[in-house]
């Protein structure tokens, strides 16, 4: 007993979204491993990193690679999107829309959840002169901007260089065919 006709977008809106999720939340993974914090020391129950350089460049290397593998992973699936599911294009741009926004969402969720904390709570309570790593930090647009952007680009180019699937003819429905009897019009 397969899909239906009438079912048969549900299962594909369904599949679409699941894609996303799942591939969002192994990118957090993913992101919060390749990520590497800095090394910060307590003063006065302030964090502070260790040296100051390495600071600024683990905070710019959390939204860096976050907007790479978002983007990548993005591309990938509004590429697979758009070449398997073929014919219902409209249906494909809101699901990747959508798809794309929860997997942002759910790889930032992860990512950060995997993370340290933020070092500036715990100093409060850490003696001076205590070695503490840094927290992923993330730029809160950099959320919404890398899987949507790599999803629809890569609809926007399957689309435009190998363009949609014909449409089928619909099935016409049977008409009694004219007998020798009837006289032709």
């Amino acid at each position: 007993m397969g899909a239906g006709p009438s079912r048969r977008p549900l299962v594909l809106v369904a599949a679409v979204l699941v894609a996303f999720a799942v591939v969002g939340a192994a990118c957090g993974w993913l992101w919060e491993w390749l990520w590497e914090p800095a090394p910060g020391v307590v003063v006065d129950h302030t964090w502070y990193p260790q040296p100051w350089d390495t600071g600024q460049e683990a905070q710019f290397a959390g939204t860096g690679w976050y907007l790479t593998i978002a983007t990548a992973a993005g591309l990938v699936l509004g590429g697979l999107a758009a070449v398997l599911v073929r014919g219902r294009e409209v249906l494909v741009l809101v699901t990747v829309a959508l798809g794309s926004l929860v997997a942002g969402w759910l790889m930032r969720l992860v990512g950060l959840a995997l993370a340290p904390p933020d070092p500036q709570e715990l100093a409060a309570r850490l003696p001076d002169r205590a070695p503490l790593p840094s927290g992923l930090q993330l730029w809160e647009p950099a959320t919404w901007l890398g899987f949507p952007f790599g999803a629809l680009l890569a609809l926007m180019l399957v689309y435009l260089l190998i363009g949609s699937a014909p449409r089928l003819p619909e099935p016409a429905t049977a008409e009694p065919a004219a007998t020798e009897s009837e006289p032709a019009s």
